[in-house]
Protein backbone atom coordinates (compact mmCIF):
# COMPACT_ATOMS: atom_id res chain seq x y z
CA UNK A 1 0.00 0.00 0.00
CA UNK A 2 1.01 3.57 -0.92
CA UNK A 3 -0.37 6.62 -0.53
CA UNK A 4 0.96 10.14 -2.02
CA UNK A 5 1.67 13.23 1.13
CA UNK A 6 2.34 16.76 0.97
CA UNK A 7 3.83 16.47 4.30
CA UNK A 8 7.53 16.18 5.05
CA UNK A 9 6.95 12.40 5.16
CA UNK A 10 5.09 9.87 2.38
CA UNK A 11 4.29 6.53 3.54
CA UNK A 12 5.52 3.38 2.06
CA UNK A 13 4.16 0.26 4.41
CA UNK A 14 3.99 -0.90 7.66
CA UNK A 15 3.54 -3.91 10.10
CA UNK A 16 0.78 -3.30 12.57
CA UNK A 17 1.86 -3.18 16.51
CA UNK A 18 5.39 -3.38 14.89
CA UNK A 19 7.11 -0.77 12.72
CA UNK A 20 6.29 2.14 10.16
CA UNK A 21 8.23 2.78 6.93
CA UNK A 22 8.23 6.40 6.07
CA UNK A 23 10.18 8.16 3.23
CA UNK A 24 11.17 12.08 3.02
CA UNK A 25 8.91 13.98 0.42
CA UNK A 26 12.04 16.18 -1.31
CA UNK A 27 9.05 18.49 -2.85
CA UNK A 28 8.08 19.38 0.74
CA UNK A 29 9.51 23.18 1.71
CA UNK A 30 11.06 22.49 5.14
CA UNK A 31 14.48 22.07 5.39
CA UNK A 32 15.41 18.51 6.84
CA UNK A 33 17.07 20.26 10.22
CA UNK A 34 14.11 22.03 10.83
CA UNK A 35 12.01 19.08 10.53
CA UNK A 36 14.65 16.89 12.57
CA UNK A 37 14.79 20.10 15.26
CA UNK A 38 10.63 19.92 15.41
CA UNK A 39 10.85 16.21 16.00
CA UNK A 40 13.39 16.90 18.82
CA UNK A 41 10.88 19.43 20.53
CA UNK A 42 7.71 16.68 19.94
CA UNK A 43 10.13 13.92 22.01
CA UNK A 44 11.71 16.01 24.50
CA UNK A 45 10.84 19.90 24.76
CA UNK A 46 8.49 21.12 27.15
CA UNK A 47 8.14 17.68 28.60
CA UNK A 48 10.75 18.16 31.61
CA UNK A 49 13.09 15.97 29.58
CA UNK A 50 15.88 18.47 30.42
CA UNK A 51 18.70 16.24 29.25
CA UNK A 52 16.93 14.77 26.31
CA UNK A 53 17.84 11.40 27.53
CA UNK A 54 14.28 10.13 26.34
CA UNK A 55 13.15 9.95 29.62
CA UNK A 56 12.02 12.58 32.45
CA UNK A 57 14.37 11.32 35.50
CA UNK A 58 16.42 12.62 38.82
CA UNK A 59 19.01 14.18 36.15
CA UNK A 60 16.14 16.34 35.12
CA UNK A 61 15.27 17.32 38.40
CA UNK A 62 18.34 17.80 39.94
CA UNK A 63 19.57 20.08 36.94
CA UNK A 64 16.08 22.00 37.21
CA UNK A 65 17.77 22.33 40.96
CA UNK A 66 20.36 24.10 40.05
CA UNK A 67 19.71 26.50 37.69
CA UNK A 68 16.39 27.28 40.01
CA UNK A 69 15.89 31.18 40.55
CA UNK A 70 18.62 32.09 37.97
CA UNK A 71 18.13 34.04 34.93
CA UNK A 72 19.84 34.76 31.46
CA UNK A 73 21.89 37.12 33.14
CA UNK A 74 23.74 34.42 35.28
CA UNK A 75 26.70 32.47 34.58
CA UNK A 76 25.39 29.92 32.25
CA UNK A 77 26.14 26.02 33.05
CA UNK A 78 24.45 23.09 34.46
CA UNK A 79 26.28 23.73 37.65
CA UNK A 80 24.94 25.08 40.83
CA UNK A 81 23.29 28.82 40.18
CA UNK A 82 23.85 29.00 36.90
CA UNK A 83 21.33 29.44 34.06
CA UNK A 84 20.85 26.56 31.67
CA UNK A 85 18.64 26.82 28.89
CA UNK A 86 17.85 23.74 28.60
CA UNK A 87 15.66 23.85 31.93
CA UNK A 88 14.28 26.94 30.29
CA UNK A 89 11.06 25.18 29.22
CA UNK A 90 8.80 27.93 28.41
CA UNK A 91 11.53 30.60 26.79
CA UNK A 92 11.06 33.27 29.10
CA UNK A 93 14.78 33.95 29.70
CA UNK A 94 14.45 32.54 33.58
CA UNK A 95 14.31 29.28 35.61
CA UNK A 96 11.27 29.19 38.09
CA UNK A 97 8.38 27.14 39.37
CA UNK A 98 6.46 27.21 35.97
CA UNK A 99 9.42 25.59 34.21
CA UNK A 100 10.00 23.06 37.20
CA UNK A 101 6.10 22.70 36.83
CA UNK A 102 6.27 20.94 33.68
CA UNK A 103 9.72 18.46 35.53
CA UNK A 104 7.78 17.46 38.27
CA UNK A 105 4.24 15.54 36.40
CA UNK A 106 6.05 14.10 33.76
CA UNK A 107 8.90 12.58 36.11
CA UNK A 108 9.05 8.92 35.18
CA UNK A 109 7.69 9.16 32.16
CA UNK A 110 9.36 7.75 28.73
CA UNK A 111 9.59 10.64 25.83
CA UNK A 112 9.05 9.39 22.28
Amino acid sequence: MTEDGTGPWIFDEYSKGNWVKLHANSDYYLTQDYIENRLAEMFHFGAGDVDSNGIVSTMDALLMARALGTDSSYPHGNGWNEYNPDCDLNGDGVIDALDLAVVLPNYGKTMG
